[in-house]
């Protein structure tokens, strides 16, 4: 048919436009995710000082059980 080939070339624009929104979306999600991490680890320092000082054994025992569930969930 008159124009295929342009058409074709319209949509593997439009899929490699979309390809590219994609993978900008995939960096925007690791660089969150890295920043997530880095928080989270800065929690779990403030925590163990926090249950190593004046808190003592009754502080962190519980919550750092279950922190490790909330890190996989994220996949960290």
């Amino acid at each position: 048919p008159e124009g295929g080939a342009d058409g074709l070339l319209g949509v593997k624009q439009t899929l490699n436009e979309a390809v590219a929104l994609l993978e900008r979306e995939k960096r925007a999600v690791e660089r969150e995710k890295q920043k997530i991490a880095e928080e989270w680890r800065q929690i779990q320092a403030a925590r163990q000082v926090s249950a190593s000082g004046a808190l003592g054994a009754s502080g962190g025992a519980a919550p750092l059980a279950n922190e490790g569930v909330f890190i996989n969930d994220f996949n960290i």
